[in-house]
């Protein structure tokens, strides 16, 4: 979705157009995965428990591994939104100056990425920002000399989070800063 607007302030003289996208996307997902068996879960050391309580619950067949399988339905969201600002001014039949803005932003969640259990979820966030401004002279029909300034920024950054998907259990914080965990 999205729209543009255009129009003269001063007409001839002065000009303005903006514009909008947006884009909202839900991606149906079907994913089948490995987590610790009910029976590795059972038999593990108490200290080891709390670890594989991380992982959802298996749902599928069991291997003498002590694996199972964990199969679900989810969607994976994203969002894109992008605005644009033009504005252009005739100072002399000859001297033109214009002035540009640009601002991209966008987020994402996926679950399950690069290969971590379904109940991690990594979120991107995007930003890119662009001003760019140019001045215009017409030396004559069939020469323009021509100046232009540009400030673009982009940052991005991303995160990963554990959540309770498929009956994960999340311990307390206490207890991922008990030294007998990790030891």
């Amino acid at each position: 979705f999205g729209g543009t607007y255009g129009c003269p302030i001063k007409r001839d003289r002065f000009f303005f157009f903006a514009s909008y996208e947006g884009l909202r996307l839900r991606q149906p997902v079907v994913s089948l995965s490995d987590v610790p068996s009910m029976t590795a879960r059972r038999t593990a050391p108490p200290t080891i428990q709390p670890l594989l309580n991380l992982y959802p619950l298996p749902n599928g067949l069991a291997r003498p591994d002590g694996f199972a399988e964990f199969a679900s339905s989810f969607a994976n969201s994203g969002r894109h939104d992008t605005a644009s600002l033009r504005l252009d001014r005739y100072i002399t039949n000859r001297l033109m100056i214009s002035g540009y803005y640009n601002l991209a932003d966008s987020n994402a969640q996926e679950r399950g990425a690069g290969g971590f259990s379904l109940n991690t979820l990594n979120r991107i966030f995007n930003r890119s920002r662009m001003l760019t401004g140019t001045i215009a002279y017409t030396i004559s029909p069939r020469m323009v000399a021509e100046f232009k300034a540009n400030y673009s920024h982009f940052s991005s950054r991303s995160s990963y989070r554990l959540d309770d998907f498929g009956g994960a259990v999340l311990p307390a914080e206490s207890i991922l800063s008990q030294s007998a965990l990790f030891s």
